[in-house]
């Protein structure tokens, strides 16, 4: 994990952060495993965080091509 954070941009780092959480859940899911109804904030809150990164990456990447 610390070699990762010194190799990779930080915006690419904490999507990869929020990434395997999300992961683990859909393959737990596969598995049959249930989110109970508390438990679904934490994960809708994780899946707005990696929506407004990816919404970040792309609006800096259509200004970097702009320029």
């Amino acid at each position: 994990m610390i070699t990762a954070s010194h190799r990779l941009n930080l915006t690419l780092f904490g999507l990869l952060t929020y990434v395997e959480p999300v992961l683990l859940v859909l393959v737990s899911l596969a598995l049959g495993e249930r989110i109970a109804h508390n438990q679904w904030l934490t994960y809708i809150s994780i899946w707005v965080a990696i929506a407004v990164l990816v919404v970040e990456g792309v609006l800096n990447l259509r200004y970097r091509q702009a320029l």
